[in-house]
Order: structure tokens, then sequence, then C-alpha cells
């Protein structure tokens, strides 16, 4: 190939403008010598004028014979009718080659910015591994992946891992590999249901590879040992992307801490994205759901036997495309109606929760932001709350809770909800941008 020539197989899709995306595809490069291997994407008005270009490329001696996940996540600028995504290879100097194969390759609306292929687990054209991810064992045991139909936190399917007889220290994985930035601070979550657990960790495991594929940085976050209460929980892990970074493997598994290690879980949701704030909620913002009664990630709970409702709006909103509704008429004294999460935490860790509140209507109720904090038998340690000021209607307002996470904390529950005051309370909310910080 002549220096800065290029061959590519590429799609124009019609979009819309001022929207939150991410193009991505699982990239597989055999051999690279004087050329990259690229995704692009080009944003076209309506007169076929070239507005913009982004690309992202392969790092040159990553081709280590696996799939890669190359994305790239932005917002299609004012004006835009058009792109053109394409993959291929750019000649960087005379006499340019290569070989590559791509596959799964994705343009989709993501206001949260998951980098990652098939994060919510809902593609498998196999009935063992989710689509774009990949598994690894070393415990020459009874290792077993499936995709499942139910329980799931959200969409169609989750991926289920189990293992027995695990020896001392061996492991079972759903993985997938990642290009990825340098010194980005980034936020990676998964949504965990754990059915098993004796003699074994259930983890979210992220590693760092420079462009020579050295590892330079393990960080985990494990799901406490009893904390198995059969519903999902999220487990997140915040940082930076250290220096030299090329690619990240996030693992999703089981890990033997004795003889004879055994477990079953499943995982949903799961999510690699930049994320400066460094928010510990799976959707936060809402901008995901594929119900429209509760947003992906989230629960619901009530107690009233009302009329309660629950419905994903996409106005008016305080930021991205949706919000929470909730509402509820002729709720008993003291009950109340909530959207809740469940969050894996650490005890003694200053934090601060915040939600964006827009009461339509409010009787004989309070609008709150709730937090609970349970230890590892799931003991209630601390409760904690803030309520909107009545007669605040028809615009977002903040409702935060700050303070520090009880030394046995291994679990919070978020809620945003109605509580009744008197007998026939009534209310209707939207709830946004909820953030979890520590």
């Amino acid at each position: 190939m002549p220096t800065g020539t290029a061959v590519w197989a590429l799609q124009d899709v019609i979009v819309e403008e001022n929207k939150p995306f991410t193009v991505s595809g699982q990239f597989y490069v055999e051999a690279q010598q004087n050329s990259q291997v690229q995704l692009l994407i080009q944003f076209f008005d309506a007169s076929n004028k070239l507005l913009r270009t982004s690309t992202a490329s392969m790092p040159s001696s990553t081709y280590n014979n696996s799939y890669m996940t190359l994305p790239i996540n932005g917002t299609t600028p004012t004006g835009t009718k058009r792109v053109r995504v394409h993959a291929g290879l750019v000649s960087t100097a005379a006499g340019g080659s290569g070989s590559f194969i791509v596959d799964s390759i994705s343009f989709r609306y993501d206001p949260e910015g998951n980098r990652l292929t098939n994060g919510g687990v809902d593609s498998a054209t196999s009935q063992k591994i989710a689509d774009g991810w990949s598994t690894w064992s070393d415990t020459h045991s009874a290792d077993k992946f499936e995709v499942v139909s139910t329980p799931v936190s959200a969409g169609t399917a989750a991926q289920k891992i189990s293992s027995s007889g695990m020896p001392t220290g061996s492991a079972v994985w759903a993985l997938q590999d990642v290009i990825v930035e340098e010194n980005k601070p980034f936020t990676v979550s998964g949504q965990f249901y754990v059915e098993a657990q004796q003699n074994s960790r259930v983890q979210l495991l992220i590693q760092f590879f420079d462009a020579s594929n050295k590892l330079l940085r393990t960080s985990t976050a494990s799901m406490p040992s009893s904390t198995y209460n059969n519903s999902y929980m999220t487990l997140p892990i915040n940082g930076t992307t250290p220096t030299g970074t090329k690619r990240v493997r996030v693992h999703a598994g089981l890990v033997s801490t004795a003889a004879g290690g055994s477990g079953s879980f499943i995982v949903d949701s799961i999510s690699f994205r930049y994320d400066p704030e460094g928010n510990r909620l799976t959707n936060g913002g809402v901008d995901s759901a594929t119900s429209q009664k509760i947003a992906d990630g989230w629960s619901t709970w009530s107690d009233t036997h009302s009329a309660d409702k629950f419905e994903v709006v996409s106005t008016p909103v305080s930021a991205g495309t949706m919000a929470q509704k909730v509402s509820s008429s002729g709720m008993p004294t003291g009950t109340a109606v909530w959207a809740l999460q469940d969050v894996i935490v650490e005890g003694n860790k200053p934090f601060t929760v915040s939600g964006q509140f827009y009461v339509e209507a409010q009787q004989n109720s309070r609008v709150q932001l709730l937090i609970q904090f349970f230890d590892a038998s799931n003991k209630l340690l601390r409760t904690s709350t803030a309520s909107m000021p009545p007669g605040i209607l028809n615009y977002y307002k903040t409702l935060s809770i700050d303070g520090t996470i009880p030394a046995d904390a291994k679990r919070i529950r978020v809620h945003a909800g109605l509580n009744a005051t008197a007998a026939g309370g009534a209310g209707s909310i939207l709830v946004d941008s909820i953030i979890l910080k520590f």
C-alpha cells in the first residue's frame, strides 16, 4: 500500500443530530506492518458536507490473535443527517500491509458511553457465552457457562457462570478486551446475582496492559461472601487508567479461596465507561430502559397496596433522554413506593448520593431520597434520608445526602420515591441523574 492510502469496509446510516453515541467493533489482527487497523466514522449534513471525522486505531503491536473491542464515543454534531462507519487499514509508510478480521460492529445512541461490546449480554448466538465475550478457566473442574433468560436486571438475557471442585486459587471467567486511552478516569461495573458461594469469591476484575501487552495493574471488587439474597447488586470499580495503558481486560467470574471452591452467579448490565464523576450506580442517568416501567438496573418496591405506577418518560428530563416517573394515590399512612438499586460498598468511606427530583403533585406524602446501609449478614446498620420541601413543583431540584459509610457496611440500597405521611397519601414525581460517589 502506498503511504496514506486505505482500504475500507463501510456503511452509511441515517442518524439524528446532537445524540450521544457509541460506535464499536471487535477486531482480530492477524498481521500489521507500516499500517494502522482503524475504526473511522464520518458525519455529514443534509447537503453531504463533511462535518467531522473521528477515528480509533488498534495499537500496532497488540495483535495477539484474539478479538478486542475498539470503540468511539461522542455526540453527533449539530446538523448531522448521516454517518459513514468504516473498518479498515490505513498505510503509514510505503509498502504498508496488514490482515485483520472484524465482527460485531455496532452504532448505537448511548448516553452512558459504554465501551464494551454487548455489555447488556442480550445478544447470544451461543447458549454458552454472550456475543463479544470469551471464556477462561484454569480450574480443570466442572465449569459451566450459560446464557439465561431469567433472572435478568435488564433486557432479555444474562450470563450465568458456575463451577465446583475448584482447586485453591483457580478461577473461571467471562472476559472481554477493550482498547482504551491512558490517564482516563473510568468506572467499570456489573450487576451480579449470586445463587450460591462456598470457598470462593464472586469478582469483577480489570487488568491494564501497555502496547507490548505488559500487565500494568490489576483492580478487583468482590461480592461479600454471605450477601447472596437472590437479587441483583451493582459491583463497581472506579479509577484512572495507568499511563501507558492501551488495553483493558474486563473479567466477571469466580475465584476459589480454598480447595473444593464452588459457586453459581449471574451477571448482567456490564459497563466500562470513561467517567470523571465516578458514579457507582448502574444506569444512574436512567437513559437505558428495555421496559416502559422501570429503568434498566433499577427495581421497584411498594407496601402501599394502592394505585402505584412506574413509568420511564422522555420529558421532562434533567439530562440525557429519559427520566423515571413514580406515582401513587390512596396510600395508607407510613407506606412507601420506591425505585431502588443495591450497590456493594466499602466501609469508612465518605460518600455522596444525589438525584434530580421533579415534583408534579404531592398530598399527605414526602418525596424522598433514602439510603440504607447493610452489613455482610444483611443487618440494617443505618438509614439516611433527604426530603423535598413541600410546594416545590414542576422543576428539577437536587436532593443529596452526604456522610461516611459505616465501618461494617458491605451494601447500600439507594431509594427514590414517595412516603405517605397521612391516610390517602398521593404524589407524582420524576427522578433523573442519580449519582453515588465514594
